[in-house]
């Protein structure tokens, strides 16, 4: 086949990210691997010496060696994929110690700082150190902290879990495809800096603060700094939420996040300004220094892991170029997927590379077929092949955003039309102001015209947004639906390239049809109308939905309605609830809510907040299905009682751990039914 004459490593690059799946499902012993590989690899050398002198029979055992090479590779995937699972520690063995840990990450938030770092602890028994990956939450914002201290503290770690909400991000499963499972808290009077060490990645990160540092305390406008920070840097942590999500509906989140096409843009600047060496015949030394700037970028962007593929790739390209081979572009894209896989194979799990990945994937098939029809001639021909690009690329990555953004943005070729021919100004307008500003030197000139730029393409994001079907929201894709979509863009991919095509139609035509059937079951298996008291960090959010529409409560109001649905998008989405509002207390023949009392989808509830609950008086204990105890409140179990009769109490998970195992062993001692949302995971009740 053409396609895999272009890019041989396909037989190599897909097969090992199989392996790396089959790690998460099949969990087996290394050595069963190992064996298994080892018995493939004997049998392709076995079969290669007794057909070496046989060219006919070595011709037709081919297809078997090529399918022997690519069970090796899978063998090779699943091997690295089962190295890369965190090892579990006991932590009974290491709480309560006094350890010593240095951060490699850190990232301010609005009340809080977040720290990745690696405990380290002696091992008594083997004699050695063991290296703990933990995510630190420290009290407050400490500016103090940098990557590569060293701090000090008495370990209380705990196994990170998920908040146990219905379809929701599973937070826990992100920490261990980062190579994290335990977390700790701790208050600013609980650890003690200690050292300082520096090592590539943390001199990366220091650089790339230090810029961020120079861009926030110039005078540009703190939308234009933030901006800045994420489309120039990678320091995503800065954007807006709101920006983030306008983008996103409008089809050109892409550019906020470092990728190929960021690095394309540099690469594209620094070869038009040394076109010059070409007519002097120093080309190699051209490749070299475009090399070098690639390099440099890579480093201040703090080595993120999109920013590193682009550059693999890109480094295999130039090379090619330099030792004047024949390259594949194709080829150069398995090759940097097969390499990053090989050193870091949860990278597989991130969105960021799927996405880059199907979309260069995408423009590299898919572009030379729209391109045929792109003449020479035409004075449109750019904006066509713009167009064409944009097109396959959304194309390519529309099952992936559907799947983990619950969007499809419709007008995304228009969008991207009308940007990307800004954003290489804008990147070389902020790079040079950037390292203008790392000097002390500040062209007001440059300030105004990127507040400018960054107006503008907030202003065509929220445009897009505002014209009629610009996307397609709330759409909720089952796991197996989007294997049956890359399934089915597989087969598209064969069916273009290949000759005999009824076959490949056949294929497509029968996937279309397992798609429609799963998304119909997918459908009807969710009900349409329930109740769900939420596990969060800071609340206890009641929301009730029936017929598309939903209601909201929660103790805490400083939760925005669009915060809500950002977090819980992938139940808003599976549901098909299209508007939420907050709920007000109201009375109709089928409910009534005004707290603490509430009637709600045949349900009787008691909502505990503070002291409000005194005020009402019974003869008898009211009898209630559910006793919802929030954070405010600050009294005992037994206090309620006198006024309700709750078959079981509920637990905000929003409670500090003290308050909450008294109330937990109250409720032992008086035999009551009691749920606890921070163990137990949302209390989820469907009609």
């Amino acid at each position: 086949m053409k396609l895999l004459d272009k890019a041989p490593l396909i037989r190599l690059a897909l097969p090992f990210a199989a392996g790396i799946l089959f790690s998460e499902w099949i969990i087996v012993d290394r050595w069963i691997i190992i064996a298994l590989f080892a018995i493939i690899v004997s049998g392709m050398i076995c079969c290669r010496l007794f057909t070496c002198k046989q060219p006919v029979t070595a011709l037709r055992i081919i297809p078997l060696q090529s399918f022997c090479v690519m069970l090796a590779a899978m063998c090779a995937g699943w091997f690295a994929g089962t190295c890369a699972i965190p090892d579990e520690t006991d932590l009974n063995m290491i709480n309560g110690r006094l350890v010593a840990a240095r951060i490699s990450n850190i990232e301010i938030k609005d009340f809080s700082t977040s720290a990745e770092a690696s405990i380290s602890i002696l091992n008594d028994s083997a004699k050695n150190n063991i290296d703990i990956p933990a995510m630190l939450s420290i009290q407050g914002n400490d500016y103090t902290l940098a990557e590569g201290d060293w701090i000090t503290f008495k370990a209380a770690l705990q196994p990170i879990k998920s908040l146990g909400n219905p379809d929701e991000f599973y937070y826990a499963t992100y920490m261990k495809h980062r190579y994290v499972i335990y977390s700790q808290y701790l208050k600013r009077d609980e650890y003690t800096k200690i050292a300082t060490s520096s090592d590539v990645m943390t001199c990366a990160r220091k650089l790339q603060r230090s810029l961020t540092n120079a861009i926030i305390e110039s005078s540009m406008s703190p939308s234009t700094q933030r901006f800045l920070c994420t489309i120039l840097l990678g320091e995503s942590s800065y954007l807006d939420p709101d920006v983030r999500e306008d983008f996103s509906h409008a089809g050109i989140a892409h550019i906020l996040a470092l990728s190929g096409l960021h690095m394309g843009i540099i690469m594209t600047i620094v070869f038009f300004i040394l076109k010059p060496l070409d007519y002097i015949r120093l080309k190699r030394v051209k490749i070299f220094m475009a090399m070098a700037c690639i390099t440099i970028y890579l480093f201040i962007t703090g080595m993120s892991a999109s920013a590193v593929r682009a550059t693999i790739m890109i480094a295999f390209v130039l090379i090619a170029r330099l030792t004047y081979r024949r390259y594949s572009s194709l080829n150069s894209l398995f090759a940097a997927a097969l390499l990053i896989l090989a050193f870091s194979p949860y990278a597989l799990y991130d969105v960021g590379f799927q996405l880059s990945f199907m979309s260069v994937l995408s423009i590299l098939l898919l572009y030379d077929r729209f391109g045929k029809f792109l003449t020479s001639k035409n004075k449109s021909r750019q904006l066509l092949s713009s167009i064409a690009i944009t097109t396959v690329a959304t194309l390519g990555t529309a099952a992936i955003s559907a799947y983990y953004f619950h969007v499809i943005p419709v007008l995304s070729i228009f969008s991207n039309i009308i940007v990307l021919p800004i954003l290489p100004f804008y990147i070389s307008i902020g790079l040079i102001h950037t390292f203008l500003l790392a000097t002390g030197i500040e062209f007001i000139e440059f300030s105004w015209l990127l507040d400018k730029a960054t107006w503008l393409l907030t202003a065509i994001a929220d445009a897009v947004n505002t014209l009629p079907f610009s996307s397609i929201a709330n759409i909720h894709m089952s796991t197996i639906t989007l294997a049956l979509f890359m399934l089915l863009y597989l087969l598209v991919i064969v069916f273009i390239y290949n000759i005999n095509k009824k076959q490949y139609a056949i294929a497509i035509l029968a996937t279309i049809l397992a798609i429609m059937t799963c998304d119909t079951i997918d459908q009807s298996r969710k009900p349409q109308s329930g109740l769900v008291i939420q596990n969060n960090y800071s609340s206890t959010p009641i929301l009730c939905f029936s017929e598309q529409k939903a209601f909201l409560w929660s103790e805490d109001t400083t939760t925005t309605i669009n915060q809500f649905k950002r977090y819980n998008a992938g139940f808003l989405s599976a549901h098909n609830i299209n508007s939420i509002e907050r709920l007000s207390p109201r009375q109709s023949a089928d409910s009534f809510f005004n707290p603490p009392f509430a009637f709600i989808n045949g349900k009787r509830m008691a909502i505990i907040t503070e002291t409000r609950w005194r005020h009402y008086k019974a003869a008898h204990p009211i009898k209630i299905d559910y006793l919802i105890i929030t954070k405010t409140y600050y009294g005992n179990l037994s206090d309620l009682l006198d006024t309700f009769d709750p078959d079981m109490v509920i637990l905000s998970g929003a409670m500090f751990d003290d308050k909450s195992e008294k109330i937990i062993q109250e409720a032992k001692h008086l035999n009551i039914k009691l749920h606890n949302l921070k163990t137990d995971g949302a209390t989820v009740i469907y009609d």
